[in-house]
C-alpha cells in the first residue's frame, strides 16, 4: 500500500537518498520474477557459488547461541529470531571468514568460474550515479566509489552527514549527475553498516587488489571507517 502510494521527492535521477526499503524492495521483486524465497535465491546464486558455510538470512537454530552480542548507545542487544527483514541486509547473519571471501570475489571476479555471478558483480561496480558536492564520490549497486585521495577522510558514505542522539545515522540528500567524475581516477570502493548494535566495513583497491573487512559487535561511528582506510592505504603504499 505505501509502495502504491507513494510519490517521489524529486525527479527520478536528481536527488540520491540513502534507503534500505530499496534493497529490501529489490529482494521481493527478485522473489517474484524467479519464484524462489530470497533466502533459497542467497544460496543458490551466492553463498553455494562462492562457498560461504555461516552466511545465513535465517540462523538455524543450533547455531543462534553462537551469535556475538551487540551494543549500541541503550546498552547490550540480544538477538532477536524475529528481527525485521527489511533492516540493515535485510538482517543478514555471517563471518568474518565469508565476508572475507565474498570481498575476494569482487576483487578478483573475472577470475570466477561462475561467469553468471562474475557478470552481475561486474554490473554492480559501474558508476551509475556520481555526487556533485566535490566529495569525489559515485554510487553504485550498494557500494559507493571515491577517488583514491579521499582515502585520507573518516566519512563514510558520502551523504553521511552524523549520529542522532539515538544512535541513528543521517544522512542528507545530494544532487546527481549521470556523468562518471571518477573517469580514469585511482579509486577505491566500499561499503558500511551499521545497526542492532553491529557494525562492519568493507573496502578494497580494485587496481591494487587488495581489501579490507571489519565486523564489530559494538554500533560504532566514524572509527571503524578511520580504521579501514588507515590499513588500505598502508596496503596500497607497498
Amino acid at each position: 500500500v505505501m509502495l502504491k502510494n507513494f510519490t517521489p521527492a524529486y525527479p527520478p535521477g536528481t536527488q540520491y537518498s540513502y534507503s534500505n526499503l530499496s534493497i529490501g524492495l529489490n529482494g521481493y521483486i527478485l522473489e517474484s520474477i524467479y519464484k524462489q524465497s530470497y533466502e533459497s535465491l542467497l544460496a543458490s546464486k551466492i553463498s553455494q557459488p562462492l562457498a560461504l558455510q555461516s552466511t545465513y538470512l535465517e540462523l538455524p537454530n543450533n547455531l543462534i547461541n553462537k551469535v556475538a552480542l551487540g551494543h549500541d548507545m541503550s546498552g547490550l542487544r540480544r538477538y532477536k529470531k524475529q528481527d525485521d527483514v527489511w533492516y540493515a541486509a535485510a538482517s543478514l547473519k555471517s563471518t568474518i571468514v565469508d565476508m572475507g571471501k565474498y570481498l575476494q570475489a569482487h576483487i578478483n571476479y573475472n577470475k570466477l568460474s561462475n561467469k553468471t555471478l562474475a557478470q552481475a558483480i561486474a554490473l554492480m561496480h559501474q558508476n551509475y550515479y556520481c555526487f556533485t558536492n566535490n566529495s569525489y564520490a559515485c554510487e553504485q549497486l550498494s557500494w559507493q566509489a571515491h577517488a583514491e585521495s579521499q582515502l585520507i577522510t573518516s566519512i563514510e558514505d558520502s551523504n553521511f552527514s552524523g549520529i542522532a542522539k539515538d544512535g541513528s545515522y543521517v544522512f542528507a540528500q545530494i544532487p546527481v549527475t549521470s556523468e562518471n567524475t571518477l573517469k580514469n581516477q585511482a579509486i577505491f570502493i566500499d561499503k558500511s553498516c551499521g545497526g542492532m548494535g553491529m557494525s562492519g566495513y568493507m573496502l578494497y583497491s580494485p587496481v591494487k587488489k587488495v581489501g579490507v573487512v571489519i565486523l564489530l559487535n559494538k554500533l560504532v561511528g566514524q572509527e571503524r571507517i578511520r580504521l579501514g582506510r588507515d590499513i588500505l592505504m598502508q596496503l596500497t603504499s607497498n
